[in-house]
């Protein structure tokens, strides 16, 4: 789960340096991308942010942050 994170991550990296140097597909990249971050944060926080095991998570604070995760990544883009 963390290497797709990761790759994701820097997809909105490579888009936002694009749209710095004001190169074509920026703007693709970067929705593609925030719109992909948000789609995995809202439907894999559970599973990428667990304790030691899943049993001692706390559900509801585990669905809290996986909303607020992605309505973040939303506001950024």
């Amino acid at each position: 789960m963390k290497i797709i994170e990761l790759i994701l991550w820097g997809i909105v990296c490579l888009a936002v340096l694009l749209k710095t140097f004001h190169l074509p597909l920026g703007s693709f990249f970067l929705i593609i991308g925030m719109s992909s971050v948000s789609i995995f944060y809202f439907w894999l926080t559970a599973l990428l942010l667990p304790k030691p095991t899943l049993k001692d998570q706390n559900i509801a604070l585990s669905i809290i942050t996986c909303i607020a995760l992605s309505f973040l990544a939303i506001g950024i883009l």
